[in-house]
C-alpha cells in the first residue's frame, strides 16, 4: 500500500488475548507533496458493537433460511413503492419457473396468476387486512408455468405509513394439493355416503309402508273368522246354558279366551307397525310403577293368574309409550 501510495482500508480485532477482542476499522489516507508520499493521514474507528448487529442480522437470516427451507414455504415480498415483486427460488420452484425471471415482474400481472374464481376473494381478504389490519390467512389456486393451478395456503403482512396506505407487503404460500385432494376425496365419501343412507332410508320407509299395509291386510282377514268364532261360541254357551258339563263350558270358556287373545294380538301387530312411525321422544322412565300396572292388568285378565314378584327397579331412561308396551308384552308372556 505504502509502495502504490494507495488508500489503506481495514477491519480487524484488537487487544490483549485474554481479553474480550474488540473489532476496528481502520482508514488510511496517503499525503503526497511533490510527488512523494510524506505520510498518512487517518483513524481507526470501534466497530464492535456494527459487527456484533452483524454477526445476529446473519445468523436470524440463516435460522429464517432453515424455517423456510424446511417449512417447504415459498417467499414473496412486494414494494408498493417501487412496484417490484421479489419471489423465492423455492416460490419460483413451487411455481415450475426455477431460475427463469420472467414471473410475476409487476404489480399488474401479479392478479392474473390467481384463479379467476379465487382472484376477487385474494383480492378483497388483502384489503380488508391493509385496512382493518384482519389476519391474512387464505386457501388459494396460483397458475403454474405449464398452466395448471396449483392449491396454496397463503400467509400476508402489510407495513402502512401513517396515512394507512400500504408500503410493503409480505408473505408466504405453501403447497397444499395433498390436503385439498384428501378434502374432496372426504366430501366426495359424504357425498355418497348420503346417498346411500337417502337411497336406505326410502327403501325403509317402503318397507315400513308395506308393512303397515300388510298389518292392516292381515289384521282385517284375521278378525272376520275371530268374530265367528267368538259368535258361535258364545252362541253355544247360551244355547245350551244348564246342559253344558262342567268339562264342556271350560272348553267354551277356553274358546273364547284364545279368541280374545288373538284379538289383542292383532291389535299389538297394528299397534307395532303405528310405533315405527311415530317420534322416539327419550326421558327418564321409573320402572317399578311402570312394571306394577302391567302385573295387576295382566292379573285381572288371567282365569289363573301366576304370582309375580319383582325386586326394586331403578328408573331408565327411554321412550315412555315405546317402553310400556315392551314391559306390558313381556309380563303377559
Amino acid at each position: 500500500v505504502v509502495a502504490a501510495r494507495a488508500p489503506f482500508r481495514a477491519e480487524y480485532r484488537v487487544g490483549a488475548p485474554e481479553d474480550e477482542p474488540r473489532f476496528v476499522l481502520s482508514v488510511w489516507e496517503p499525503q503526497l507533496r511533490d510527488g512523494g508520499l510524506v505520510g498518512y493521514v487517518g483513524s481507526v474507528t470501534d466497530i464492535t458493537e456494527l459487527k456484533q448487529v452483524e454477526l445476529a442480522l446473519r445468523e436470524s437470516e440463516q435460522r429464517f433460511s432453515l424455517v423456510v427451507r424446511a417449512s417447504n414455504a415459498g417467499i414473496w415480498d412486494y414494494d408498493a413503492l417501487a412496484h417490484t415483486f421479489y419471489f423465492s427460488p423455492r416460490l419460483r420452484e413451487l411455481l415450475g419457473f426455477g431460475d427463469d425471471p420472467a414471473a410475476f415482474d409487476d404489480e399488474a400481472s401479479f392478479p392474473e396468476w390467481i384463479h379467476p374464481d379465487d382472484r376477487e376473494a385474494v383480492l378483497a381478504a388483502m384489503r380488508a387486512h391493509v385496512a382493518e389490519d384482519a389476519r391474512f390467512v387464505i386457501e388459494l389456486r396460483i397458475r403454474r408455468r405449464d398452466g395448471s393451478h396449483g392449491w396454496f395456503l397463503g400467509r400476508a403482512q402489510a407495513i402502512v405509513d401513517a396515512e394507512g396506505r400500504p408500503v410493503r407487503l409480505a408473505g408466504s404460500v405453501s403447497p397444499i394439493d395433498r390436503e385439498k385432494a384428501a378434502e374432496s376425496a372426504l366430501i366426495e365419501a359424504n357425498l355418497a355416503l348420503e346417498q346411500r343412507v337417502a337411497q336406505r332410508t326410502a327403501e325403509l320407509e317402503q318397507a315400513n309402508r308395506d308393512l303397515e299395509s300388510f298389518s292392516y291386510s292381515v289384521a282385517h282377514d284375521l278378525r272376520a273368522p275371530l268374530r265367528a268364532i267368538s259368535g258361535f261360541a258364545a252362541g253355544l254357551a247360551q244355547s245350551l246354558q244348564g246342559r253344558l258339563t262342567e268339562p264342556e263350558q271350560r272348553q267354551v270358556g277356553h274358546i273364547l279366551d284364545r279368541a280374545d287373545r288373538m284379538a289383542r294380538m292383532i291389535d299389538d301387530l297394528l299397534e307395532l307397525s303405528r310405533l315405527g312411525r311415530r317420534e322416539v321422544t327419550i326421558g327418564v322412565v321409573e320402572m317399578e310403577p311402570l312394571f306394577d300396572a302391567a302385573i295387576a292388568e295382566a292379573a285381572g285378565e288371567a282365569a289363573h293368574a301366576p304370582e309375580i314378584v319383582r325386586g326394586p327397579l331403578p328408573p331408565a331412561r327411554a321412550d315412555a309409550a315405546l317402553l310400556r308396551h315392551a314391559v306390558t308384552n313381556l309380563v303377559e308372556n
